[in-house]
Order: C-alpha cells, then structure tokens, then sequence
C-alpha cells in the first residue's frame, strides 16, 4: 500500500461531497485504489467507486482520452460534416454548425503543435525595420556607439 500520510483527509463522508477531480487525482495520478482513496477523502470505498460510476468514469480513461485528443476532435469534426445535409440545415443554424467545426479544427491543431493563429511575415519584417531605425536614432542622438554596448563584452574603440 502506498504512503498516504502527506495527503490530508476529508471529513466529509457522503460521496455526493467528494470532489471528482481529488478522486481522479488519487486514483488516476497518483495509482491509489478506491478504498486508499476512500481512506484520505473519509470517505468508505464504496462512495468512491460509486462517484466514479456517475460520471462514467473507468481507470485509464482520462490518459487515453489525452493521449487521442487530436484524433477524437478529428472524429468531431468529421461527424459535424457528416451532420451537413439540407434537411439539418433548414433546423439548424449554418453559422452554428460551420461555428462548432471551426472551434474542433482550432482545437486539433492546437494538440497536435500546429499554429491557430497566422502572422504576415512582412508585418514581422517592418516591425523590426521600425525599431531598429528607432534604436540607430537613439544612439545617434545620445552618442552611444556599438562598442559601448555593454553586452558587446570584449571590443574597444
């Protein structure tokens, strides 16, 4: 049995007042069984499980579900296509529906490290041009010269 002695114990004792995310984080993150769970909540092993049981819960769920997010969103987005068809159009709102796969597209690329927003590389470009004219005014005005720059360790006039 693991060392449960660093988490503290709740005094509640019906499940309706346990915390889901604290029996997840026991029992998923930390590999507790339902009764050590039940043991820190102070709680009886049967209101942990049956906790679980009400939000569908089964171990390994929340891992797997991580681990495939990207491919559930792409499950999503295909069945909001798959939904598309001129009878569920007239019931449903377009906007609404081009709206939900826009937010899964985001949202895949987002887990799979692909970008969500685009940047103009020239707008990248000018703003560096702009200050850099600004920082050569600076030091045109104020005499400062490049081997004054203390990061410029090592050079002389």
């Amino acid at each position: 049995m693991a060392d449960l002695s660093h988490i503290p114990a709740k005094k509640e004792k019906y499940h309706k007042g346990i915390n889901i995310a604290d029996i997840i984080e026991l029992v998923e993150h930390k590999g507790l069984t339902h009764g050590e769970a039940a043991k820190i909540l102070g709680c009886d092993r049967s209101n942990v499980s049956a906790h679980l049981r009400n939000y569908g819960y089964k171990p390994g769920d929340l891992k797997k579900y991580q681990h495939l997010r990207a491919d559930i969103l792409s499950f999503h987005q295909m069945r909001l296509l798959n939904y598309l068809t001129d009878e569920k159009l007239k019931k449903s709102s377009a906007m609404q529906i081009a709206s939900m796969y826009g937010i899964l597209y985001d949202k895949e690329r987002l887990e799979t490290g692909k970008s969500t927003t685009n940047v103009a590389y020239a707008d990248i470009v000018k703003a560096k041009e702009i200050e850099e004219n600004r920082i050569k005014a600076f030091e045109d005005k104020y005499g400062l010269l490049e081997t004054d720059d203390p990061l410029n360790k090592g050079t002389t006039n």
